[in-house]
């Protein structure tokens, strides 16, 4: 039989910095995990400075290395919004992307080059676009309706605004496509056809031939998102090359070239849990710039357009966050019946929704006692009102017990950000670890954070039913 530490050490991938030490416990570089739940309680979402910085730097010099201009690699705080996560990557020279007022003051925040962010969203308010104006930031417009919604936050703010088109990418290869991620199979244009995002090639000319005529908006180019739908090569490959034959289309049609090329996110992990298994892990990011700048780059000189004058603006969140956190929870009763075993733990589908929404598929391993052999199969539950199974089939060691400690792996990316409160279960904290410190990041809710903004009218109070925070 394995044990606990030899099936966490047969996952661990380049940039983790996780290790089991000499006594079996999980370690968070020189931190204990299980120390940082007796510490800040459980569930806990426990991030690793050293990995953000690791995989910024990483992502970094994949396109660098490939990409003769300038490289601005972004960070989409919707992946995980956290202010700290974001000053640390702040601090690593990342740019940014955001939707909406929330997304924008808390990239600001944690610290942001306003000539380094991007406001998306196909619905952008007055609001949104006049901060947007005032903090200089980049505006990816989505549809030619847009213009002039933009234009008016130029007038009204005085400034002028830097502008992006988007661009609806429809590769022909995607006749016959397979995705990992999601249940999609076949002809997949015509699905991102009736998708809301993005302009057809002739829009896009013809926003250009208008923006020529706008001084208060500074047309600087495209933006273009595949997300993460497959992490296969030559998706990658199929996508920005056809991303790359429209702006080439674009720039004959207009004679403008462009300044900014922003390719979006969705770059997998090698330990890639949104493949929905365990069998699949995702190219490095090595290749992966490599394959989709490829595609793109040959497009271009193919127009006679110098990459080299043009900023590349690659947008790799769940890269750089996936694993530079993990879901800490405790186990709580261990239930045997009818020939199964289930362990509830404190963490649930609230806290780690692409595991049960999506199929995600996440190593989990208990955080101690690691030199133990994995005999018993069980599911890891959630103590919510569905099924919230975070784990299948788990082998754990046979002498499992309650308050035993668990990490789930790969919890960086869209947890926070995707978290529900069903069953009115506050959702849990965060901590940076650096070396041997940690730090708290995010404060737990209580349950009286969760109802604090309902608000019982007085004619439907009343104070004869005991003592209650809202009855009173």
């Amino acid at each position: 039989m394995t044990t606990a530490a030899e099936t966490f050490e047969a996952v661990l991938t380049a940039n983790d910095h996780l290790s089991v030490d000499a006594d079996g416990h999980l370690m968070i570089e020189e931190t204990r995990a299980s120390d940082v739940v007796a510490q800040f309680g459980s569930p806990l979402f426990v991030f690793s400075e050293a990995t953000l910085r690791g995989n910024y730097r990483r992502a970094r010099e994949a396109f660098a290395a490939v990409w003769p201009g300038p490289v601005n690699v972004m960070f989409a705080i919707k992946c995980c919004p956290n202010m700290a996560v974001r000053a640390v990557l702040f601090d690593e020279g990342a740019g940014g992307d955001c939707f909406g007022i929330p997304e924008i003051e808390a990239t600001f925040a944690g610290g942001a080059d306003p000539s380094k962010i991007a406001l998306n969203g196909g619905n952008k308010t007055v609001e949104e676009l006049d901060r947007a104006a005032e903090l200089g930031i980049t505006v990816n417009m989505d549809a030619a309706e847009e213009i002039d919604l933009v234009l008016a936050a130029a007038r009204r703010t005085g400034r002028t605004i830097p502008v992006n088109i988007r661009f609806k990418v429809m590769p022909p290869e995607f006749t016959d496509f397979t995705s990992d991620a999601f249940p999609i199979a076949g002809d997949f244009r015509e699905g991102l056809r009736r998708w809301k995002w993005g302009v057809g090639e002739e829009t896009a000319i013809a926003m250009v031939e208008r923006l020529k005529t706008l001084p208060e908006l500074d047309w600087t180019g495209w933006h273009a998102h595949y997300g993460r739908m497959s992490n296969a090569l030559e998706s990658y490959a199929a996508f920005h090359g056809e991303y790359g034959r429209m702006i080439a289309a674009v720039h004959q049609a207009t004679e403008v070239a462009p300044r900014v090329i922003d390719m979006g996110g969705g770059w997998s992990r090698e330990r890639d849990p949104e493949s929905r298994s365990t069998e699949t892990p995702g190219a490095p990011i090595e290749d992966q710039a490599a394959t989709a700048v490829g595609a793109l780059k040959t497009a271009l000189e193919g127009a006679g357009l110098d990459p080299a004058g043009i900023a590349l603006w690659p947008e790799p969140g769940r890269y750089i966050a996936g694993n530079a956190a993990l879901m800490m929870t405790r186990t709580g009763l261990i239930k045997h019946d009818i020939g199964f075993c289930w362990i509830n733990v404190e963490a649930s589908e609230n806290n780690l929704p692409m595991i049960c929404k999506e199929g995600s598929v996440n190593h989990v391993t208990v955080a101690s006692g690691m030199d133990r052999e994995l005999a018993m199969d069980a599911d890891v539950v959630g103590p919510i009102c569905i099924p919230s199974v975070i784990a299948a089939g788990l082998k754990v060691p046979e002498d499992i017990a309650t308050g035993d400690v668990m990490a789930v792996l790969d919890a960086g990316f869209y947890a926070e950000g995707e978290a529900s409160l069903i069953n009115s279960v506050p959702l849990p904290g965060s901590v940076l670890v650096s070396g041997s410190e940690a730090e708290l990041i995010k404060r737990a809710q209580t349950w009286q954070d969760v109802f604090a903004t309902q608000i019982i009218p007085d004619r439907l109070r009343h104070t004869d039913l005991g003592d209650n925070l809202w009855r009173g």
